[in-house]
């Protein structure tokens, strides 16, 4: 048996429930959580973690109208919202860090392509280089025989084209350009770009882009930059992108995502969301989540009554229809929620434990809210001989002690998840570790076996 359950006296749940194959590395960052909005923030405080709109910057297509970000400021005088339907407003938590081990090729090989001559790199057996300058409108390629391509220094002049192949990968210790280049992405697959300095996209540069604020192939580009970032004016980039300080200068364009640490978006600046973007291959970036993660079951509880009568809790995704016991569905957060503020054990619902069985490595999402700071217990599965089967269990607020094949190894110190607001909390598990995650925020893992389930109905 599966069952949603609280001892608290108030207590309102909306509920969701992934199940997948998990990467190995279960805590690696998810790139979802590294770019949960089109543009988020990864400071560890408001001073290096704010984003800042300009006169009339705005944002589209993003999920929702809360960025991951510690702070958001707007100016006074903008006649249009920052965000589809109303002002964007901040998390006050950041979104997920991530780093990459950077590696230098230590090549001795300089290259100087010439006014409008066309250089492809690769074509020998050196896929490594020193300096590389070029001049006016120079064309610079790359050939098949390398997968990975090293620089020291690539500077780009006025109005050059640079190909880069998809499905390699560039490290490039300094990387700098005139205006109007064009960077584009060639072939199928990512290119992934290491940068180990600041980066000036010079005014009218387009970045996998086919022209002024118009999109590229989002998928076709990863890039992490070690360093600031600046977008000059009617410069356009589609891909996903890390980096330190981000300035997006009036105006200038980005399709996909992007996280930096302070953020400005000048006048009439423009940044579209585009979930394409996960389809890409993230490279060290982030743990992509785009062929890994698969829902099975969902949970909104947006029947209007439940008469305690099987299958009336309806699975908006599958076939797992559960059942309602003295609970009834109330307003919630993301969607409706099922109201279990009766006090003691009473008010529950039973969750097909097919949702369970079987399974070793999964994920589990919810919103809850409640009062509560004492011991309590969100979801419960259980067979024959393993009371505590799986637990998700809370000794107080600020401690979580997840139960598997009834055994706990420990307690987890984690924020509360009382204070009676609103509060998402994801448990994963796979690879010997659950690990919890509230509002976006990694509170730790604990070791546990991971062993297939036994849940029995």
């Amino acid at each position: 048996m599966v069952v949603i359950m609280s001892l608290a006296k108030y207590f309102v749940i909306s509920y969701g429930i992934l199940f997948s194959v998990l990467s190995t590395n279960t805590i690696a960052a998810e790139c979802s959580a590294v770019f949960p909005d089109v543009i988020a923030t990864h400071g560890n405080g408001v001073g290096n973690s704010q984003i800042n709109f300009g006169y009339n910057a705005h944002l589209l297509n993003n999920p929702d109208t809360e960025l991951s970000t510690r702070r958001v400021s707007h100016n006074s005088g903008s006649n249009i919202n920052s965000c589809v339907g109303a002002n964007c407003t901040a998390s006050n938590t950041s979104a997920e860090t991530t780093s990459v081990n950077f590696r230098r090729g230590g090549g001795t090989i300089d290259v100087n392509p010439g006014f409008n001559e066309t250089v492809t790199f690769g074509t020998t057996s050196v896929n490594y280089y020193d300096q590389v300058n070029a001049n006016s409108q120079a064309t610079l390629n790359f050939s098949d025989g390398h997968d990975v391509y090293f620089f020291e220094r690539l500077a780009l002049g006025f109005n050059n084209t640079l190909n880069l192949a998809a499905g390699k990968t560039y490290y490039l210790n300094s990387f700098s350009m005139g205006s109007s280049n064009k960077i584009n992405v060639i072939g199928s697959g990512t290119a992934i770009v290491y940068v180990n300095s600041s980066v000036n996209f010079s005014s009218s540069t387009t970045i996998n882009s086919t022209g002024e604020n118009v999109s590229g192939d989002t998928s076709k580009l990863v890039m992490h930059i070690n360093g600031n970032t600046t977008f000059s004016s009617r410069s356009t980039y589609s891909g996903a992108l890390y980096a330190n300080d981000l300035n997006f200068n009036s105006p200038s364009y980005l399709y996909g995502v992007a996280s930096g640490q302070n953020v400005t978006l000048a006048s009439n600046s423009t940044l579209t969301y585009d979930n394409n973007v996960f389809n890409a291959d993230f490279g060290e970036v982030c743990e992509s989540s785009a062929n890994s993660v698969t829902a099975i079951a969902n949970f909104k509880f947006d029947e209007t009554q439940y008469d305690d009568v099987a299958g009336e809790i309806k699975d908006s995704i599958g076939t797992f229809h559960s059942r309602a016991k003295s609970a009834q569905p109330v307003d919630g957060k993301a969607c409706r929620a099922l109201d279990l503020s009766a006090t003691g054990t009473a008010d529950y619902a039973i969750i097909d434990n097919n949702v369970l069985d079987g399974k070793k490595e999964f994920s589990i999402s919810l919103w809850e809210k409640t009062a509560k700071t004492g011991n309590q217990s969100f979801l419960s599965g259980a067979t024959s001989g393993s009371n505590n089967e799986l637990i998700m269990w809370f000794t107080r607020d600020t401690s979580f002690s997840p139960h598997l094949q009834n055994s706990a190894n420990g307690s987890l110190p984690i924020s509360s998840i009382a204070g009676d607001q609103w509060r998402h909390l994801v448990l994963t598990h796979g690879d010997n570790k659950s690990c919890l995650f509230i509002d976006k925020v990694a509170q730790g893992c604990i070791t546990q076996a991971t062993n297939t389930l036994d849940i029995e109905v």
